[in-house]
């Protein structure tokens, strides 16, 4: 049987120097294309020639289509698994969405409770013939963007309270009060270490169960192949074994024909049978050839389908790879991005305090006012959304680790 080589050097591009992570390195558009394109494991998979198997060879496939249907199997498993990873995620991606309304709602008529109290307060000063009509206009239309911006959000809040109740199979206008959305505190860094966790899901991630049974089972139909039985040997021989015992008793009874019997019709039994023989040797010839060429084209598609089967198993390690730092990433991202947000928070809220000060001390405009004010309310959503979307991140993450490839 013709043997291939079957280790992963021969399939994946080597680079021939090793370059340092904190080597910078140029290259240009083009050159990067044509980098990415020969470096894609994909492709590789269709630069494998696939055997043609002769119909003598697709006889002996039966046994390796069996050790396949288990592949099915896990496959589907997994996709199962998959379509309720996927509907979990975006289970949590509305209930955060919906959170998310929410908060702002509160914010939204906060910010409208404070914009009246302004107008109370210039109304009053006006009264007393210390504001002027010009602040007591800009106050209103303060409050008619605080009514607008209330109405908006409010919108999207029904919206997304009809879809919700919708999937929770209520009435669309029930009232939803969702908790434990933020719940969630901060990962510890040593939670998302990328080379650690990359390490960790190339070892246990569920997305590669499949692949590596995969591997395995070809390389199972590899060595099976290499000691096929020749179909019908069994059959051949003892039917050669039979017919040269028939014409050696024949020919023994040449010299002593039975009774009713002639030497001329011996002669045309031996004949026969010896044609029969002829026959049944050539047909067992040509089963230990069809047997011989099966060992090398079963033995050789299976293992272009192994090589195949270990480039999309490497292909789904790179792609843990990568997934593990992009959560690195995003979750350093999301605490430097939270740790601002706090801060800005504060500060904008003492920066409007001292806005108000200035502005009763006939400093400042209504509408200098309405802007801080606004500040502060685009920092407490920024900040509120900034923590749901790191609840969200933090779900995905724990799903990630449970076998979710999103």
């Amino acid at each position: 049987m013709k043997k291939w080589m079957t280790t992963l050097g021969i399939v994946f591009v080597i680079p021939a120097m090793t370059i340092n992570a904190d080597e910078q390195v140029t290259v240009s558009l083009s050159q990067a294309v044509e980098e990415i394109i020969e470096n894609d494991l994909s492709l590789q998979i269709y630069e494998k020639d696939t055997v043609t198997l002769s119909s003598a060879t697709r006889q002996y496939q039966a046994d390796a289509l069996e050790e396949l249907e288990d592949l099915q199997e896990i496959q589907e498993d997994y996709a199962e698994k998959s379509t309720r990873w996927g509907i979990e995620y975006s289970a949590y991606s509305l209930l955060v969405q919906y959170k998310k309304a929410t908060e702002a709602l509160k914010i939204q008529q906060d910010n409208l409770s404070i914009s009246k109290q302004e107008l109370e307060k210039i109304e009053k000063k006006y009264r007393e013939g210390i504001a002027s009509e010009q602040n007591v206009v800009q106050a209103e239309v303060s409050v008619s963007n605080a009514e607008l911006s209330l109405s908006s959000t409010q919108q999207q809040l029904n919206q997304l309270k009809f879809q919700l109740n919708q999937q929770l199979d209520n009435d669309l206008h029930t009232e939803l009060s969702v908790k434990g959305v933020d719940d969630i505190k901060r990962l510890p860094p040593s939670e998302y270490e990328p080379k650690n966790l990359a390490e960790e899901m190339k070892q246990s991630h569920s997305s590669l169960i499949y692949y590596r049974t995969v591997v395995e089972t070809y390389k199972d139909i590899v060595e099976d192949s290499e000691d096929l039985p020749v179909l019908g040997g069994s059959v051949f021989k003892e039917t050669i074994e039979e017919l040269t015992k028939y014409i050696a008793e024949l020919e023994a009874s040449l010299s002593n024909p039975p009774a009713g019997q002639t030497v001329e019709e011996i002669y045309i039994a031996i004949g026969k049978a010896k044609g029969d023989l002829e026959s049944a040797e050539e047909a067992y010839d040509q089963a230990v050839k069809d047997r011989n060429r099966a060992e090398d084209d079963l033995g050789e598609y299976y293992e272009v389908e192994q090589l195949k089967a270990e480039i999309q198993l490497f292909d789904q390690y790179d792609k843990l790879e990568l997934k593990s730092y992009n959560y690195a990433e995003q979750f350093e991202a999301f605490h430097k991005r939270l740790d601002l947000l706090e801060e800005n928070v504060e500060k904008q809220e003492k920066l409007y305090e001292q806005q108000k000060a200035r502005f009763d001390e006939g400093l400042l405009t209504a509408t200098d006012l309405e802007k801080s004010r606004i500040g502060v309310l685009n920092a407490k959503i920024d900040l509120s959304n900034t923590q749901l979307d790191y609840t969200l991140l933090s779900e995905e993450f724990r799903m990630f680790k449970d076998g979710f490839l999103p």
